[in-house]
């Protein structure tokens, strides 16, 4: 039995010779995950949403070129990111928009209603921690620090210094470490 990311470039294989029930099963899984990147990076499930369909669109279109050799969720993601990214520079939304981080970065996850509960609230104070970071560290603290992108893809993918990616990455971890901190200080315990 293959493993799931053996079985992801399997598909992507017969996807890029024109086997359309590849494809179907290829966007199946991987939909889920470009869909979630997208969230991070747009803040809104709607853009989202369109960012998927945009990646999807453009994904056939890329396939001929994916090398089976390689893992194709990296490969894919980097597809989905910029999908993401051009979708907000087209937008014009690198404004304030909610940051949905991953709930388990920030308290131990757990199947107990009130770890779950917890996991909730401390993902909103993310978010609301997260509301004055400019859509560039968003996108750049989502891709390094939810996504294990190095700086160096970071600066590649979006047309940057690695020096300015270090940078905004910088201002956004201590942005969120302060309001954080802040708010532990009027009460709100993080965890």
């Amino acid at each position: 039995m293959s493993s799931p990311a053996e079985q992801l470039g399997n598909l992507a294989a017969a996807a890029a010779r024109g086997d359309d029930e590849a494809f179907q099963q290829l966007a199946i899984r991987v939909g889920p995950r470009a869909h979630r990147l997208a969230w991070q990076i747009l803040g809104d499930s709607q853009l989202a949403a369109d960012a998927v369909q945009e990646f999807l669109i453009k994904l056939v279109g890329a396939l001929p070129g994916y090398d089976s050799r390689r893992p194709f969720w990296p490969w894919a993601r980097v597809i989905a990111s910029r999908t993401s990214v051009d979708l907000l520079r087209r937008e014009k939304l690198w404004l304030k928009v909610p940051l949905e981080l991953v709930p388990e970065m920030a308290c131990p996850a757990g199947n107990r209603p009130d770890h779950q509960l917890e996991i909730r609230e401390e993902g909103q104070r993310l978010r609301d921690a997260a509301v004055d970071l400019s859509g560039r560290q968003r996108t750049i603290f989502v891709l390094r620090d939810l996504e294990d992108w190095t700086t160096a893809e970071i600066a590649a993918h979006l047309e940057m210094a690695e020096s300015t990616v270090r940078v905004h990455l910088a201002r956004a971890r201590t942005h969120l470490r302060n309001a954080l901190a802040d708010m532990t200080r009027q009460g709100e315990d993080p965890c």
